[in-house]
């Protein structure tokens, strides 16, 4: 667009350009050949659209009004490609090795498939605290108090750093 709408035209002539803000970003309102942005066009439009999947159907992770739907996640990408991920870590629940967790990182240590923040099985000093989830997962501590905040539960915290645990 040269940034002069035509609206001396009808609808139907050629030329007719129902917007034109004279520039090529496909991210506005105004879509490159004066279209008018709109969901369900494939691009999402700035400050309007959290994703855009070239339609506007409901129940494939992103709705009519271009909004995710619940238990999806969406990548950024033009048209965007939605996933169900009800544990919203972006990794589709297909391949997440714990999709009721939110753990985007996959660790599974021990590979037995399950990943650490929900194995069941890796809880090795007994506290009922997964291993993915424990600030100390080598001495029992059961409700994970770190009274300095430092991410290290005080049943294995060096509080006063001479190398032994306080």
């Amino acid at each position: 667009g040269d940034g002069f709408k035509r609206i001396d035209l009808a609808p139907n002539e050629p030329g007719y350009e129902p917007c034109d803000d004279g520039n090529v970003n496909q991210n506005d309102a105004c879509l490159i050949g004066c279209i008018p942005a709109s969901c369900g066009d494939g691009f999402i439009q700035t400050n309007v659209e959290i994703c855009d999947d070239g339609n506007d159907q409901e129940g494939d992770g992103c709705d009519s009004g271009c909004q995710v739907e619940q238990d999806f996640s969406c990548t950024a990408d033009e048209p965007s490609v939605c996933f169900p991920d009800v544990d919203q870590d972006n990794v589709a629940d297909d391949v997440d090795n714990c999709p009721d967790e939110a753990n985007a990182d996959q660790i599974d240590i021990d590979e037995d498939n399950i990943g650490d923040e929900c194995d069941p099985s890796f809880d090795l000093d007994s506290d009922g605290v997964f291993d993915g989830r424990d600030n100390c997962p080598n001495a029992s501590n059961q409700f994970q108090e770190d009274f300095d905040g430092n991410g290290v539960g005080d049943a294995c915290d060096d509080f006063d750093n001479d190398g032994d645990v306080d």
